[in-house]
């Protein structure tokens, strides 16, 4: 995205305008998709902060939330997870954040010996 921007300031275009120029015949959308990201993990950070920190997040005017997971045992993200799907409301929306921390591979052992098939990996 560095590089557009410098050519779009080369050009002496905003990047939306350049890149729609260039890519969509000139179209661009005037509104975007946002959300709000936290819920990163702290060490004094307990359910009620997350709760604090999400519903400051809507309060601005978000309608979606992203939280991070996998930082923490599986029953510690599922309660994390419960405390803000109780409280979004008819309007919220919650999106994780997982980052690659969850697998479906389990290591061999003497009882599930490596084959190299997907489903002896899921087993």
């Amino acid at each position: 995205m560095a590089v557009w921007d410098a050519v779009a300031k080369i050009a002496g275009l905003p990047l939306f305008r350049l890149l729609a120029d260039r890519y969509r015949g000139g179209l661009f959308d005037d509104r975007v998709f946002v959300y709000a990201a936290g819920g990163y993990y702290y060490p004094d950070k307990d359910l009620s902060a997350l709760q604090n920190e999400m519903q400051g997040y809507l309060d601005l005017g978000y309608s979606t939330v992203k939280m991070k997971i996998g930082g923490a045992p599986l029953s510690e993200d599922l309660r994390r997870h419960r405390s803000r799907t109780q409280d979004l409301g008819e309007f919220g929306s919650l999106a994780v954040d997982a980052n690659g921390r969850f697998s479906t591979w389990r290591p061999p052992s003497p009882t599930r010996p490596r084959t190299g098939s997907l489903r002896t990996a899921l087993v």
